[in-house]
């Protein structure tokens, strides 16, 4: 028999180390050429998505894009989204070609967060493209995730708090970052 617990685990970006992590990526672009035949190709509520990426420091995020909108956008008008994983908080800046929206949200559960009513869709293509990016501001995640252990065994020896990886005090760690041969602490 396996029993059920939870590993809460806790990502923050210290935007302290901003000056020595500057090439962590915070901006994102996403160019969809042949603009001009995506809302033949993609009806209302039918999206393009980006490929998953890592912004940051979370993983698993991804541009969505419906070129003639989501359910219940207005006619014209296109949406995106960004979806980002369980226990992600992004405030950042989405853009579609000179269209810009702000967006700052606690992602709960995985899922997506952005404009239904974007923008019209002509005004984001330019030279038959549009250029979707994404800017983040600010971002860290927690992550919970479930954990399972065997039930003990008779003759165990260790207690029921080391078996359920229940942690009496702080957890200490280090965080060492390494550039171009150059270790930073």
């Amino acid at each position: 028999m396996v029993g059920a617990g939870q590993l809460f685990y806790s990502m923050h970006i210290n935007n302290r180390l901003y000056d020595q992590v500057r090439e962590q990526v915070k901006s994102v672009e996403w160019k969809i050429d042949q603009a001009s035949w995506l809302p033949q190709c993609f009806p209302p509520g039918e999206a393009l998505c980006s490929a998953a990426f890592g912004a940051a420091g979370i993983e698993g995020l991804q541009l969505v894009f419906y070129p003639s909108g989501y359910c219940g956008a207005t006619e014209g008008f296109c949406s995106l989204f960004l979806s980002a994983p369980a226990g992600a908080f992004v405030k950042c800046v989405l853009y579609a070609g000179k269209e810009r929206r702000d967006a700052n949200h606690i992602f709960e559960r995985p899922g997506a967060f952005g404009r239904t009513n974007f923008c019209q869709f002509d005004s984001c293509v330019e030279d038959g493209s549009i250029l979707i990016r994404l800017e983040v501001l600010e971002a860290h995640q927690d992550v919970v995730c479930k954990v399972a252990s065997a039930v003990p065994k008779p003759g165990e020896m260790r207690s029921l708090s080391q078996l359920e990886g229940v942690v009496s005090g702080p957890v200490q760690s280090a965080v060492k970052l390494r550039r171009q041969g150059h270790t930073l602490e």
